[in-house]
């Protein structure tokens, strides 16, 4: 499934010639991904937390090491950091996921 980003929302893709539904419902829907793929992000997560840190710069190195790939305390810590509620914490960490899907699409 290809999703793209919320509306407003800032993130890093590659130029394709692909369309970016920007629709909340397939959004929803990414948020929702196979638990495979989130394990291959916390099993990896030395890979992915620089990423992470470009994306979310109020996080310090030092929170990340500490999340070590735990969805949960990714989704609290964007949450206090941006003053944002868990869905839309949720919904920017949907749209991060996809986005590392399409520069490379066989994560």
């Amino acid at each position: 499934m290809n999703c793209g980003p919320l509306g407003g929302t800032t993130g890093y893709f590659r130029n394709t010639s692909h369309h970016y539904d920007t629709s909340k419902s397939k959004i929803i829907r990414c948020m929702n991904e196979p638990a495979m793929n989130w394990e291959h992000v916390e099993r990896n997560w030395s890979e992915y937390k620089l990423n992470a840190r470009m994306r979310w710069s109020r996080l310090s190195r030092d929170e990340l090491d500490r999340i070590a790939g735990d969805r949960e305390k990714l989704v609290g810590k964007i949450c206090e950091a941006y003053g944002m509620s868990a869905e839309e914490a949720q919904l920017q960490l949907a749209a991060w996921r996809a986005a590392l899907r399409e520069v490379n699409p066989f994560r």
